[in-house]
């Protein structure tokens, strides 16, 4: 686990550089949410104050909102000193994107008192590994102010950050990176328990979806996959519980499993009978840390993986990669994502 120093801009003065109106408390706001977040995760998180004294850390970011008296000026933007601030700073800016940020980026540095900012100058003499500054809108514009003072455009943004320290810190020194692109499966936690109800009653699900989901939340959790990356396909494959296809709520399977033996795809026989919506969700969760690399093979097996098969361990880290792989369809797992995944994460 890592140890995090979110500075809030700004924050606490009442002369000299106090930021743009509203500011503060935009920055206040998205420190705590990200806070929580990222000791949810297991993370050690130090929240301060603009003033206060900077320390080592494995990484540190200050939080920012923009601001200019040209009111069309919109979009987000970061500030990093090395390759490893660029590095994270990358990796926010994608979180922020696919969660639906909506004006885009500035270049980054764009103005000299990003690209020299300060906290991140004095992270990185303190040793500070990943040190970087986010600017999350112009509060001045329409667009990017309304967002930046809704509960939901500050949960994104903090929500991008807890994935940028998960993207950099979770693939160690010889994973993938920045260069392993997509959504991983095997993850920590990008939405809660409450936030998967309220979104699956958002989309008019079944009561027994609700089974569903608090069945297989801990399963995901223990087993070490992402249990949104669960809830999201489960939803996909049953129909929020609704189902309507092949198989019905008494197979207690949620995501279509076969049996070891297969078959064709509109046998009810060729698809796993599960005695319980736990026994049902542990094996789900099993076969999706199969794909991702989580388990191995002899490991999901134990989990109640049916078709825990050794060639498709680690074929799949990605929920993007599970199409052509977990499905024959090339746009399945583009579909989880953009149609379940996403609206899940960005549900309030």
């Amino acid at each position: 686990m890592a140890s995090v120093y979110i500075q809030m801009g700004h924050c606490f003065r009442a002369t000299g550089a106090t930021g743009t109106g509203g500011e503060q408390e935009l920055n206040k706001a998205v420190a705590a949410r990200a806070a929580r977040l990222l000791r949810n995760d297991g993370h050690t998180v130090s929240v301060r104050k603009a003033d206060e004294s900077v320390f080592k850390t494995d990484v540190f970011v200050a939080i920012h909102g923009d601001g200019s008296e040209n009111a069309s000026a919109a979009g987000a933007s970061v500030g990093y000193q090395d390759d490893n601030g660029r590095k994270i700073a990358a990796q926010w800016k994608r979180a922020y994107q696919r969660m639906g940020w909506p004006t885009g980026f500035r270049s980054d540095n764009y103005t000299e008192a990003l690209g020299q900012y300060y906290g991140v100058s004095r992270a990185r003499t303190a040793g500070t590994t990943y040190a970087f500054v986010i600017e999350c809108g112009f509060l001045t514009n329409a667009v990017d102010g309304a967002e930046l003072r809704s509960g939901k455009g500050r949960t994104r943004a903090a929500k991008a950050i807890a994935r940028a320290v998960e993207r950099v810190l979770g693939e160690g020194e010889g994973g993938g990176g920045e260069g392993q692109r997509g959504t991983k499966i095997a993850a920590s936690p990008t939405a809660k328990k409450a936030q998967a109800h309220a979104w699956a009653d958002s989309r008019g699900c079944a009561p027994v979806f609700h089974e569903i989901i608090d069945a297989g939340w801990s399963h995901a959790k223990a087993i070490g996959i992402d249990p949104a990356v669960f809830v999201a396909q489960a939803a996909k494959e049953t129909g929020f519980g609704r189902f309507g296809g092949v198989l019905d709520a008494s197979f207690h399977n949620s995501c279509g499993l076969k049996t070891r033996e297969g078959g064709d795809d509109s046998d009810p026989r060729a698809h796993k009978r599960f005695p319980s919506w736990s026994a049902g969700t542990e094996a789900h969760c099993a076969h999706l840390a199969l794909y991702a690399g989580k388990l191995s093979a002899e490991e999901a097996g134990k989990h109640g993986d049916p078709r825990n098969f050794p060639f498709i361990a680690g074929k799949a880290k990605t929920v993007e990669k599970l199409g052509g792989a977990w499905a024959p369809s090339p746009d399945y797992g583009k579909s989880l994502l953009r149609d379940f995944l996403k609206p899940l994460i960005a549900h309030e």
